[in-house]
């Protein structure tokens, strides 16, 4: 599994290329990212990503996966 960081979302193609990248260049095969929750536009970006928020916390910050 891979683990990201999702601080300024830098994304240029939609969500399904972005997550097919992901997966094709580095093997992942299930997206994390973790998002305060104060940052709606990351949170928008994720969930444009495909992405849904789970029910952990780390730090403060809301895991959100693939």
């Amino acid at each position: 599994m891979l683990a990201a960081r999702l601080v300024t979302p830098r994304w240029t193609s939609g969500p399904s290329g972005s997550q097919e990248w992901f997966r094709e260049s580095v093997g992942a095969t299930t997206i994390v990212v973790h998002i305060h929750s104060d940052h709606a536009a990351s949170q928008a970006a994720a969930r444009h990503l495909g992405l849904r928020p789970t029910a952990q916390s780390v730090g403060g910050e809301q895991r959100w996966q693939s």
